[in-house]
């Protein structure tokens, strides 16, 4: 998971890790790396933008198992 401050064109910058599976993985690197091309929607308040608040990315990945018949 990381957390990374909203900016303007749904960017967002300034991420930062806060946990990553398993730990010591050094997985939370490559998210960081890549955060510059997420695009999120800020959190609304009384149907206005809050651009500049901070949000929570949950990053989740696996590989599905493969069975052999």
């Amino acid at each position: 998971m990381i957390a990374c401050r909203t900016v303007a064109d749904y960017r967002v910058d300034s991420c930062v890790l806060l946990d990553e599976y398993p730990e010591g993985a050094q997985i939370g690197r490559a998210w960081l790396a890549a955060a510059w091309q997420f695009r999120v929607r800020p959190p609304r308040l009384r149907g206005q933008y809050q651009v500049g608040e901070w949000v929570r990315i949950r990053i989740d990945y696996g590989l599905d198992s493969v069975r052999a018949e």
